[in-house]
């Protein structure tokens, strides 16, 4: 004699929000930005700021160009343009001497600045007389002047000798 058996399978469906916890209408303090708020639900979630702290990174150029957060930008575009046009286009910047239109110029130093005295350079003898023609011609335009009393501060003068035979 054979036995036949039968399985009968009752299936039910599950909806996905079963699985999931309740929603609480209940507000947290968040430890992400600090505001009370309900769960999930933090502004500040999947956001980045940027804040100037003495602080290690979260992340680094590597993470953020993988994540896409920043773009690399390895050649920049520029226009060509030669030298007589840009002296051309800003032709006031090019015309006499650089200076402070009406005003004095004060240098504020540290108030622990320690003065300091360099002694003289020498100067060879075949460049004394352009050395001395050159002074004069900065003192004459008002961009040197003599000083003829002790000071703190005294620097060395460094005379290079141009192209053109003119002393830097």
């Amino acid at each position: 004699m054979k036995e036949e058996t039968a399985l009968t399978v009752n299936s039910v469906k599950r909806n996905r929000s079963q699985n999931q916890p309740k929603q609480s209408s209940q507000e947290y303090e968040c430890k992400k930005c600090g505001r009370k708020h309900k769960p999930h639900e933090c502004p500040a979630y999947g956001k980045f700021y940027v804040v100037n702290v003495q602080s290690k990174p979260i992340l680094g150029l590597k993470g953020c160009l993988e994540l896409k957060l920043t773009e690399r930008i390895d050649a920049i575009e520029c226009s060509k343009i030669s030298k007589n046009e840009l002296i051309k286009q800003y032709k006031d910047v090019f015309i006499g001497t650089g200076e402070f239109p009406d005003e004095l110029y004060h240098i504020t130093l540290k108030d622990n600045a320690i003065p300091v005295i360099h002694p003289p350079r020498r100067v060879p003898q075949a460049l004394q007389p352009k050395l001395k023609e050159t002074l004069d011609k900065l003192e004459k335009e008002k961009i040197v002047s003599k000083v003829n009393k002790p000071t703190d501060w005294v620097q060395s003068l460094v005379i290079v000798e141009k192209t053109n035979g003119n002393l830097r």
